[in-house]
């Protein structure tokens, strides 16, 4: 399906994407949002006057969220002390608001008894550094050191990652329910071996039938309702107004154009 076919059955584009981010972060924070000229990385910052130094806290989320899920940590981060001089929420590269390239190298279907049904031409540190090598370059490009790094579910993994690689750039490491990838073991399962369940699955995620796929072929009045219904079960404790803002911004990042 093209951008544009995409973009008119799901009544979302990147504008709409931006402008329902702004929305929720201007009406559920106290403090200003300033846009971060971070690349292909959408990013925003917050400045704290009354701090003494000029660490940074740099705060990234999970798979399938946006930098709009921190809403509720802004205010109180920034008064909690003088510690950080800015706390700035970002993207990842393919996710939220940032940039989503086309991958050239996207996992094909294998049907061989090795391995798995997804047979990616991308190694481990490729795929990685997909994501990590933009938010270096944002680094390097605003000049930004003395950092605390905070990870959330898959952001956790891949900020771990990228201490690894440039510990000269991080002076905390914080991971929030982190995920993680250990070596395959020597007994995995082979394709053949999995249960019906599983088999589905892995050949469904293979095609990139993910979630957000999903969500983008009910189109715009099912997707929405879709999604709003699904961050009411998750979030019950949200008010209704702060629920609104929130399901908005979540379908504009479920349904933009896939990486």
């Amino acid at each position: 399906m093209s951008r544009a076919i995409r973009q008119w059955w799901t009544q979302s584009n990147h504008s709409l994407l931006i402008r329902s981010q702004d929305n929720l972060l201007k009406s559920l924070v106290s403090a200003p949002a300033v846009p971060l000229d971070g690349g292909s990385i959408n990013g925003v910052q917050f400045r704290n006057n009354n701090a003494s130094g000029d660490e940074t806290l740099i705060l990234s989320h999970g798979f399938g969220s946006g930098l709009g899920f921190y809403f509720a940590n802004i205010d109180p981060l920034l008064q909690s002390g003088n510690r950080y001089s800015r706390v700035i929420l970002l993207d990842w590269l393919g996710m939220g608001g940032s940039e989503r390239p086309s991958c050239r190298a996207s996992p094909t279907r294998s049907w061989t008894e090795s391995g798995s049904f997804c047979s990616s031409h991308f190694s481990p540190t490729q795929a990685t550094r997909f994501f990590t090598d933009p938010l270096h370059k944002l680094l390097e490009t605003q000049e930004i050191q003395n950092v605390t790094l905070v990870g959330h579910s898959l952001g956790g993994y891949l900020a771990a990652r990228y201490a690894l690689r440039h510990p000269e750039r991080i002076s905390r490491l914080v991971l929030a329910s982190p995920v993680g990838f250990p070596a395959k073991p020597i007994d995995a399962l082979l394709p053949s071996q999995l249960s019906p369940g599983l088999r589905l699955f892995d050949a469904l995620w293979s095609a990139n039938i993910t979630p957000q796929q999903l969500v983008r072929m009910m189109g715009g009045s099912r997707g929405r309702k879709s999604v709003s219904r699904t961050l009411r079960k998750q979030i019950p404790h949200l008010a209704s107004a702060s629920s609104d803002l929130l399901a908005d911004y979540l379908y504009h990042i479920t349904v933009a154009h896939p990486s």
